[in-house]
């Protein structure tokens, strides 16, 4: 954590901050075998959810606890050359039960010949398995993501690699990416880390799209 406080980058909003956006004022146990034992409700509030989306709620909050521990073993970058567009498709790769269980398209165009970043392979890892977990679980189902690798077209700067998420919903549906949400702030910061910047630019209505841009090798 060091080598990110010494880089200026705020780590109380990449970690400090845990977000439980549950949708009511409650308190309960999760006893052994999954069963949610009520301690404390709102009796005033209007709706008590039901098991089923406590459940999901307390499944996120335990992914995010269990990337907070990743993110804060981090030491300072050893940037080396890394082969992104490997990377990716790894992540990918790991992902496939997933995606097919969602019906999900995912679509990758991965340049193999011009994909060497200068980074931490492990960190950057991190940040790109976040970012395109956020982006599968934005996708309704249907949904289709598009990724690739590469270089920026001509005229752009040429010592760059860069990494492009695209989502779409099919129609009528929106395609739904939080970009404060503290995991995505915490993959913004990495990608900091490494000497490159996390960009999300304007899209069209039921789309998304996240860029990292790296300093190339």
């Amino acid at each position: 954590m060091a080598g990110y406080a010494k880089k200026g980058i705020d780590l109380e909003a990449a970690s400090g901050q845990t977000h439980h956006q549950l949708p009511v004022p409650s308190v309960f146990l999760v006893e052994r075998g999954g069963t949610i034992r009520w301690v404390y409700s709102n009796p005033d509030y209007r709706v008590r959810p039901d098991n089923a989306a406590l459940s999901e709620a307390v499944r996120r909050l335990e992914e995010y606890a269990a990337l907070r521990a990743r993110f804060a073993a981090f030491g300072p970058p050893e940037r080396t050359p890394v082969d992104v567009a490997d990377l990716v498709e790894g992540v990918l790769d790991e992902r496939r039960a997933w995606i097919q269980e969602r019906r999900l398209t995912v679509l990758h165009e991965l340049d193999r010949a011009d994909s060497l970043a200068l980074a931490d392979a492990s960190q950057l890892r991190f940040a790109l398995e976040i970012l395109i977990d956020e982006f599968l679980a934005s996708a309704p189902e249907r949904g289709s993501v598009y990724v690739a690798t590469g270089r920026p077209p001509v005229g752009e700067k040429a010592s760059q690699v860069r990494v492009v998420l695209r989502g779409r919903g099919p129609a009528g549906a929106d395609f739904v990416f939080d970009e404060k949400a503290p995991s995505v702030v915490m993959a913004g910061s990495v990608v900091q880390a490494q000497g490159g910047v996390l960009v999300v630019p304007p899209a069209a209505a039921g789309e998304a799209s996240v860029r990292i841009e790296l300093p190339a090798r």
